[in-house]
């Protein structure tokens, strides 16, 4: 008394999708558009199926599952052809997670070489800092440096002679003023 377990996949309802003439005016999509849009949708549907399992692997076009219509190759349905069935599963699911495996293995690839771009690109950036570091400091000694110069320039400078011009123009100002008004 051998049991048969039948995998099969739960199908969409395929129930017209209906949309309000408003909201195909406002995209601006005639209804044979629509029409191809859902065709292309539902061919591109059939043609990457997942692998069961639910991951995001996608079978390549052209590879049948056994699971999915690929079978054994076989119409007869007995004992024999059944357990050649699960071996043709079996290499199958192999063949798919060795595909699985090297696509992971090159992402590690690529995040290798990623990872010693960053720390590279880091070394740099450390280099430049400290240079940048001991730059300011340097302009910070300098600016100091020009600052103690113009303080004592100040103290040293005598304003005297400024004011007393200022005093000399005051005065000949107001007496041109004067002159001017009698």
């Amino acid at each position: 008394m051998g049991t048969e377990v039948v995998l099969a996949r739960p199908k969409k309802p395929s129930r017209p999708l209906i949309l309000p003439c408003s909201l195909l005016r406002l995209h601006q999509l005639t209804r044979k558009d629509l029409q191809r849009r859902r065709e292309l949708v539902t061919a591109l549907e059939v043609k990457c199926r997942p692998v069961m399992g639910g991951g995001s692997f996608v079978r390549p076009a052209g590879v049948a599952s056994p699971l999915h219509g690929g079978g054994d190759g076989g119409g007869g349905s007995g004992a024999g052809m059944e357990m050649g069935g699960s071996v043709l599963e079996q290499r199958q699911m192999m063949v798919e997670q060795d595909l699985l495996v090297d696509e992971i293995g090159a992402g590690v690839d690529r995040l290798h070489t990623r990872a010693l771009n960053i720390r590279d690109e880091s070394k740099l950036h450390v280099s430049l800092l400290n240079d940048m570091d001991h730059d300011v400091d340097h302009a910070l000694v300098g600016l100091r440096a020009e600052t103690a110069h113009a303080m004592q320039i100040r103290k040293t400078t005598g304003n005297c002679h400024l004011y007393i011009c200022i005093l000399v123009l005051l005065v000949t100002l107001v007496m041109l003023l004067a002159i001017s008004y009698s």
